[in-house]
C-alpha cells in the first residue's frame, strides 16, 4: 500500500498554522527572474540573516514557482525549507507543508508521500516518541480488497472522530492533498491523531500553546521530514541571496568540464564510453573538439571531413551522436573550435578544398613576408615555439569565414555552447618576440590608423611603435570573438560562448605573449566564461616549485571584477598529474574563488583514474552555473529564411519556347528552392553554369498545380562554393515551353 501510494498528483492545499507571505515581504522576500526568493525559513531568527534563504523558480522548465502560486503560495504550502535537489531520480523541493517532485514525463508537480517515506526509512519509532504520530497499519490491511474497497476501508477509519473526518473532507481534493489514512484514530493523551500518507491530522483535548481545546490542526509534512533527517543536509543548507553561486537543485553549482580531443570521437563506441564515464564520475559538461585543423567532425559545407574519419561510414557524424548520448544523460556539450590555427603538419593537407590549400592568402606571414607554418622557410621558426599556420584575424574575409563556420554549427546542432581555442596570435618565444602578421591587410590597416607601417623586430621603429602594434593586434583578435559571439547569440540567446585562454604569473605577460585580452572579453560580455590553461606537473618541483599552481590560479581567477571572477574556470592537466595531485589542484582553484574547472583531457585518464578523481573531489553530482541539466536532446533549429531572389518572369506572345531567363544568384550552405508560379506552361528546363545536370519540369508536374517548388540543392555544386562571395555566385538559366498567353514567375527561395 505504501509503495503503491508513494507519490500522488497534488491538488489545492489549504492548510493552517502558517503566516502570510506579505507580512515581511518588503525585507524578507523578493522577486527573482522566473521566481521568488524567501529568507523566512532559513534557520535564523526572523530577519536576523536576510543574506541567505531559498529560491522557488521555474528554471529549466521545472515549474515549482508556478505551482507554488497556484496552490496559494505560503498560505497553501508554507515557506520553502530546501533548495532543489535530486531525489530518487527526480527534481525535488521541500516546503513546510508539502514536498514537490517534478515528473518530466507528464510535466507536472507531484506531492511526495512524506510519511510513507519516513516509514520506509525506519522512522516510525522516532515519529511515535517525538511527534506523537501513530504507526501505520500493516500491508495486510488491504489484502484481498479491490481498489474501491481499499478506498472505502481506509476512509472509514476516520469515522471514529467526526472532527478529524470533517477536516479531511474540507479541502477540495483530500485524496491528493492528504493521501489516504494509514492509521486508525489514535488516542495520544492530550490529543487524537490520524496518520496520512503526507500529513498528520490532530484534534486537541485541551488547550496547548498552538491550539485551543477541540481545535483540529495539521502537522507540516515537510517540517517533520526535515526534523526526522529524511532529506540530504546539502539540500537544506540556505543559498546566498546576493551573488547566488548555487542553483535550485540543492547543490552548489560548479562547472565540471572535460576536454575531449577530436581523435577520441572517431567511433560511436568511443563516444558512448566517454559519455558513460563522464556521467558516472560527476562531470557535467563535455567540451568536444569538432574543429581541429581547419576540418569538421560534423556535417559541413564550409570545412572538409578530417583525415581521421576517412575509414568511417559517410553518414557517421560525431557531433550528432555526442549530442544525442550526452543530452540524454543531462550533460552539456560545448563545440570546441580551433579558430585561427588551421594547419600544423609539415606537409599541406591532402584535400584541395581545405582552407589552407584554397586560401593561402588568408594566413599570417612573418616580417620577412614568408608564410608562417607549413611551407615557410626556416627563418620563421626562430620566432615561434609553436609552429603552425594561423588565419589572420585582420583579414575581413577570414572574419566572415569564421563567423560562417560557427553559425553553421549553431544552426545545425543543439549545442550548449561554442568554445574558442587558438583564438590568439602564436605565442612568443621569450625575448625574440612575435614577428606576425605582415600580410597586406595588417600593413594597410595599421598604416591607415597610425600613418606608418607596422614595426619590424630589430628595427628602430620597433621600440617606438611596438606598444601600438601589440594593442592593434589585440583589437583584431577581439573583433573575431565579438563578431562570432554576436552571430551565434543572434541565432540562440542561450548559447554560451567560452574560450581556452593563456595564463601566466602576471596578467600582462599572458596578454603580451598572445595578444589575447580575455579579461576584456568577459567584462564586455562577449565571453560567458574563460578557461585559463594551468598545466602544472605537481610531481616535478624542479620545474614547478610548490605554490606555483596556487599562484597562477589566483592570478587567473582574480580578474579584478566580482562578476567576471566567478566565470573563470581553470583548466588542469590530467596528462601531467596523478589523480591525487589533480584533485589537489582543483581544490586550490576552488580556494582561489573559481566556480568550475575543466580537465585536459579525456584521453589522459582511464576508468580507475577518473573514479579516484571523482571520489576525492567530485563525490556528489552538481550542475553548471545558471544551467539546468537536459533530460534529452532538443531538435536543431529550423533553417533561417532569407529574402527571396526574384529571377524574373516569362510570358508567351507566340507559342513554342520562351526566351531564356539568365541570372546569377547567391547560394548559401542551405536549401535553395525554385518557386514557379505559372499558368499554361508545358515544360520548364533549368540548367546551371559550372554545375552538373539539369532539371526538366514536365507538363505532368506543371498541370498538377499552379504553384510548384523545385529543390535546387542537389543540382548546385556546393563543393566548389566554399568560402568567398564570388564562389557562391551560381548562374541559372531557365527556358519554358507554352501556348500563347502562358506565363510564369520564377523566384529562388533560399534558407541557411
Amino acid at each position: 500500500m505504501t509503495r503503491l501510494w508513494r507519490i500522488v498528483v497534488l491538488g489545492v492545499l489549504l492548510l493552517n498554522l502558517m503566516p502570510s507571505s506579505t507580512a515581511h515581504s518588503s525585507a524578507l522576500d523578493w522577486d527573482l527572474p522566473n521566481g521568488h526568493f524567501f529568507t523566512q525559513a532559513n534557520g535564523y531568527h526572523l530577519g536576523s540573516n536576510p543574506s541567505v534563504g531559498f529560491a522557488v523558480t521555474d528554471e529549466g522548465g521545472v515549474l515549482f514557482w508556478s505551482e507554488f502560486k497556484r496552490l496559494g503560495g505560503v498560505a497553501g504550502v508554507g515557506f520553502p525549507i530546501s533548495r532543489r535537489f535530486e531525489w530518487d531520480g527526480f527534481t525535488t523541493q521541500v516546503f513546510q507543508k508539502a514536498v514537490f517532485q517534478w515528473r518530466p514525463e507528464i510535466s507536472r508537480v507531484y506531492f511526495v508521500n512524506v510519511f510513507d517515506q519516513m516509514h520506509m526509512a525506519g522512522k516510525d519509532d522516532w515519529l511515535a516518541s517525538i511527534r506523537s504520530t501513530p504507526r501505520p497499519l500493516g500491508e495486510d490491511f488491504d489484502a484481498g480488497k479491490s481498489w474501491p474497497e481499499i478506498l472505502a476501508a481506509r476512509r472509514s477509519l476516520l469515522e471514529a472522530n467526526p472532527a478529524i473526518q470533517a477536516k479531511y473532507s474540507s479541502v477540495q481534493d483530500p485524496l491528493n492533498v492528504f493521501g489516504l489514512p494509514t492509521s486508525p484514530v489514535e488516542d495520544n493523551g492530550n490529543h487524537y491523531a490520524v496518520r496520512f500518507q503526507r500529513a498528520v491530522i490532530q484534534q486537541w483535548k485541551e488547550d496547548v500553546p498552538w491550539a485551543r481545546k477541540g481545535q483540529v490542526t495539521v502537522a507540516n509534512g515537510g517540517d517533520v521530514g526535515k526534523e526526522a533527517g529524511l532529506f540530504p543536509q546539502t539540500a537544506l543548507t540556505p543559498q546566498s541571496a546576493g551573488n547566488r553561486r548555487t542553483s535550485d537543485d540543492g547543490q552548489t553549482t560548479e562547472f565540471r568540464g572535460l576536454w575531449v580531443v577530436a581523435t577520441d570521437v572517431t567511433s560511436e563506441k568511443k563516444i558512448r564510453d566517454i559519455v558513460r564515464r563522464a556521467k558516472e564520475n560527476n562531470f557535467n559538461a563535455l567540451i568536444v573538439q569538432v574543429r581541429s585543423r581547419g576540418d569538421a567532425y560534423y556535417r559541413s559545407d564550409l570545412a572538409v571531413r578530417p583525415e581521421a574519419l576517412k575509414t568511417a561510414p559517410p553518414e557517421f557524424d560525431p557531433l550528432e551522436i555526442l549530442l544525442r548520448e550526452a543530452h540524454a544523460e543531462g550533460l552539456e556539450v560545448h563545440a570546441w573550435m580551433n579558430t585561427l590555427l588551421a594547419w600544423s603538419s609539415t606537409t599541406p593537407p591532402t584535400s584541395p578544398w581545405h582552407v589552407f590549400n584554397r586560401h593561402r592568402e588568408w594566413f599570417m606571414i612573418d616580417q620577412n613576408v614568408e608564410l608562417q607554418g607549413p611551407g615557410a622557410k626556416s627563418v620563421s621558426d626562430k620566432y615561434y615555439y609553436e609552429p603552425g599556420a594561423y588565419l589572420c584575424p585582420a583579414n575581413p574575409e577570414v572574419r566572415a569565414y569564421l563567423v560562417a563556420v560557427f553559425r553553421e554549427v549553431v544552426n545545425s546542432y543543439p549545442v550548449d555552447g561554442v568554445h574558442f581555442d587558438y583564438i590568439r596570435f602564436p605565442m612568443r618565444s621569450g625575448a625574440a618576440g612575435a614577428a606576425l602578421c605582415y600580410c597586406e591587410h595588417c600593413v594597410s590597416q595599421f598604416r591607415q590608423q597610425f600613418g606608418v607601417d607596422p614595426p619590424r623586430k630589430g628595427t628602430a621603429a620597433w621600440s617606438t611603435w611596438q606598444q601600438q602594434w601589440d594593442q592593434w593586434k589585440e583589437d583584431q583578435v577581439t573583433q573575431v570573438v565579438r563578431d562570432v559571439a554576436k552571430a551565434v547569440k543572434d541565432i540562440r540567446q542561450d548559447i554560451r560562448v567560452s574560450a581556452a585562454v593563456s595564463a601566466a604569473s602576471r596578467w600582462d605577460i599572458a596578454l603580451g605573449r598572445t595578444h589575447q585580452d580575455w579579461r576584456a572579453w568577459l567584462e564586455e560580455g562577449i565571453l560567458d566564461f574563460a578557461v585559463p590553461m594551468l598545466y602544472f606537473d605537481e610531481s616535478n618541483p624542479g620545474v614547478y616549485p610548490p605554490g606555483e599552481f596556487d599562484h597562477y590560479a589566483s592570478v587567473a581567477v582574480d580578474t579584478g571584477n566580482a562578476d567576471t571572477r566567478h566565470r573563470v574556470y581553470p583548466g588542469v592537466a590530467a596528462y601531467l598529474n596523478s589523480a591525487t595531485d589533480l584533485a589537489r589542484q582543483i581544490e586550490l582553484a576552488r580556494r582561489a574563488g573559481a566556480n568550475g574547472f575543466v580537465v585536459f583531457s579525456n584521453g589522459a585518464m582511464d576508468d580507475s583514474y577518473v573514479r579516484a578523481l571523482s571520489n576525492s573531489t567530485m563525490a556528489t553530482p552538481t550542475r553548471p552555473p545558471s544551467v539546468v541539466a537536459r533530460k534529452g536532446s532538443s531538435p536543431p533549429p529550423p533553417p533561417r529564411p532569407v529574402p527571396d531572389i526574384p529571377l524574373g518572369q516569362l510570358s508567351f506572345v507566340a507559342g513554342g519556347q520562351s526566351q531564356a531567363l539568365d541570372r546569377l544568384f547567391y547560394t548559401r550552405q542551405g536549401k535553395s528552392v525554385l518557386s514557379i508560379e505559372q499558368q499554361g506552361i508545358r515544360k520548364v528546363i533549368i540548367s546551371f553554369a559550372g554545375s552538373p545536370g539539369e532539371i526538366a519540369v514536365t507538363a505532368q508536374r506543371l498541370e498538377s498545380q499552379e504553384k510548384l517548388e523545385v529543390d535546387l540543392s542537389a543540382y548546385v555544386d556546393l563543393a566548389r562554393n566554399k568560402f568567398s562571395v564570388d564562389e557562391h555566385l551560381v548562374r541559372i538559366k531557365i527556358v519554358a515551353e507554352g501556348e500563347v498567353g502562358a506565363h510564369g514567375r520564377f523566384i529562388v527561395k533560399d534558407s541557411y
